[in-house]
């Protein structure tokens, strides 16, 4: 019995020792944090492109571009990785009228090749670095206005990593001919009849009152 009261008895201090646990290190649940600004050429925010799993694609939008006009856009790449990622980028359609650009560590600027043969191209991001693209359309001419939607993949091994780019080409209307007006100075004024077509045409009025008086 004294065995079975002192078993109680220790179970009963180790229950309430664990009631009354308080760690010395608190464990809180950390929230995602918000994903950092990255500020443009023209200091506006970027769309950014964070090349991790389970992470939304990011949106380039144009919107209004007229036909046969460049307009340029910026796309930031951030590699949240301890570690430096190659990317491959797979080429926009040169005949929708895109153009990817970016700067290289000794600031020469590379362009994506415009040959069907080359459809990829590889950009280094360092780890925890970020990268800014440059995107340039230029909308080819139309009868109509119209609205693009293309895919921008840039891969790293077995990861594909996309951004939308959206536009609308616009399509200038045509002015209607407008019907001018003739100036006044170009309206050919009658010509004065000459002496001798004046006396020709007072005999010929005579000539005939008199045939018709006979």
């Amino acid at each position: 019995e004294e065995e079975e009261k002192e078993e109680e008895h220790a179970e009963a201090e180790a229950e309430a020792e664990v009631a009354g646990f308080e760690p010395t290190t608190a464990v809180a649940a950390t929230a995602s944090e918000p994903e950092a600004v990255v500020y443009g050429s023209d200091g506006s925010a970027l769309p950014v492109l964070v090349l991790e799993h389970f992470k939304a694609g990011a949106v380039v939008d144009f919107a209004e571009v007229q036909v046969q006009t460049t307009a340029a856009r910026e796309l930031a790449l951030r590699n949240p990785t301890s570690a430096a990622v190659s990317l491959t980028m797979e080429r926009l359609p040169a005949s929708k009228g895109f153009q990817v650009t970016w700067d290289e560590e000794e600031d020469v600027q590379q362009a994506q090749e415009e040959t069907e043969e080359s459809k990829s191209r590889e950009l280094v991001l360092p780890a925890s670095g970020t990268r800014v693209v440059r995107i340039e359309w230029t909308p080819p001419n139309a009868d109509h206005t119209y609205s693009v939607r293309q895919v921008l993949n840039f891969c790293d091994g077995a990861r594909r990593f996309h951004a939308k780019i959206l536009g609308v080409a616009v399509v200038p209307q045509k002015k209607a001919a407008k019907s001018k007006a003739v100036p006044k100075s170009l309206y050919m004024a009658p010509k004065p009849m000459k002496a001798k077509a004046r006396v020709a045409a007072t005999e010929a009025k005579s000539t005939a009152a008199a045939v018709t008086d006979s």
